[in-house]
């Protein structure tokens, strides 16, 4: 294994190529350990039903890049994988470019408020799954930059699955359409109701958000 390390490091150097050290934690290292693992790869990753993904690209067009994806549940044909993958666009999507790209993410709830973060500075469209959680941060953010009303998805058993399992809890999901156009957002905002009509979603410049059912 030296003598190897000592090859790659001096091909490296000839051919001007930089090596770098990256940290995969143990949860995303799936393809690596695959053989010590008891769980398959495909078994760790959820999909959102075909039937809403296609009624989503019906509505608001086929988006260009998948964020957050494996071979396994990919949604577009280019795509963004957290782990090493010739197939992939690229890996780790906090590290790619989303610059002129519309872009699809479904990524754990847990990286919302940095997949904002990140898209309000390079990102352009997105059409992003994620539930309907006003207590949450990011929530406000989110509604900033929505480009058209949310959309709430069915409650069916198998709206997400995991290699042939469904999953009952759905998180109150939702597809929202967001922009970092100001044109476009002004646009939006413009269709919607005064604040005195309820909403479940919020309220923005005095207008009220207002969903609609996905079917």
């Amino acid at each position: 294994m030296c003598n190897l390390s000592i090859a790659t490091y001096n091909w490296a150097s000839c051919h001007n190529v930089q090596i770098v050290a990256c940290h995969i934690p143990g949860h995303l290292n799936v393809a690596a350990d695959k053989l010590s693992r008891t769980i398959p790869f495909s078994h760790l990753e959820w999909s959102l039903n075909r039937k809403v993904i296609y009624a989503l690209w019906h509505r608001w067009g086929t988006p260009d890049l998948d964020l957050f994806a494996t071979w396994v549940n990919k949604k577009c044909r280019d795509y963004i994988s957290p782990i090493p993958d010739p197939s992939a666009y690229s890996v780790d999507a906090f590290q790619s470019s989303w610059e002129d790209k519309f872009l699809y993410a479904f990524p754990p709830f847990r990286l919302l408020a940095k997949v904002l973060y990140k898209f309000r500075n390079e990102g352009s469209s997105m059409i992003l799954i994620a539930p309907n959680s006003t207590e949450y941060e990011w929530y406000p953010q989110m509604l900033h930059l929505l480009a058209d009303r949310p959309l709430y998805l069915p409650n069916w058993d198998n709206l997400l699955t995991q290699e042939g399992e469904s999953s009952c809890n759905v998180h109150h999901l939702h597809a929202w359409l967001l922009t970092t156009e100001v044109r476009q957002i002004k646009r939006f905002r413009h269709t919607l109701p005064n604040e005195s009509c309820y909403s479940r979603y919020g309220y923005l410049d005095g207008k009220s958000i207002q969903g609609h059912p996905l079917f």
